[in-house]
């Protein structure tokens, strides 16, 4: 599998044909603000191919103050989802970015759903991730009513977990800007 920086064509493609339809829409970013991150260099996108066929995509945010990525959207192309892709383009994605001091990641709690379907896709979905090495964060989040799960991959750095928190919270304010007021951060109770 080949992993490619994705021009902002590239990316505005995949935005339309796939990410709209394999994210909630509630969880889309506008499509004007993606843009506007990665003509800033704070917006990586990259594309997984194999014969020149989309796989998977991975859209990442740069922090403006630090080398810590925000996993902001990864997914597998529906028709070849169940064949390994996802760890095969995680493990590529962790390798491209082995320079970044450290790779961040939401997941949405398995314990903020009444619906059994979803907690075990919840579930499962965090389990992948642990699969690919991801470390459970000492803190969860809040962001505008959806509770998450913060992970991370330490890549050249591994900061401690007030850092990490500055980070999480400085990855928002790139992405956001004012809009940040609605986030709230709790340390997790063990």
């Amino acid at each position: 599998m080949e992993i490619r920086k994705l021009s902002a064509d590239e990316m505005k493609d995949i935005y339309n044909t796939h990410l709209v339809k394999d994210f909630p829409p509630a969880e889309v970013t506008p499509l004007f603000r993606m843009k506007s991150l990665m003509e800033r260099g704070l917006y990586r996108c990259f594309g997984f191919y194999e014969e020149n066929k989309l796989q998977a995509y991975a859209f990442l945010l740069k922090d403006r103050k630090s080398n810590a990525l925000l996993l902001d959207y990864f997914a597998v192309c529906r028709e070849v989802r169940g064949q390994g892709i996802g760890s095969q383009a995680l493990g590529i994605l962790q390798r491209e970015c082995s320079h970044d001091d450290v790779l961040l990641l939401e997941a949405e709690d398995p314990a903020f759903t009444a619906d059994e379907d979803e907690q075990k896709t919840r579930s499962r979905r965090i389990s992948f991730y642990h699969r690919a090495e991801m470390q459970d964060a000492p803190f969860v989040s809040r962001v505008f009513g959806v509770e998450y799960l913060i992970m991370k991959y330490p890549l050249a750095g591994d900061p401690s977990s007030d850092a990490l928190k500055k980070v999480y919270r400085s990855l928002y304010w790139t992405k956001l800007g004012l809009l940040l007021t609605a986030l709230k951060i709790r340390i997790r109770k063990k």
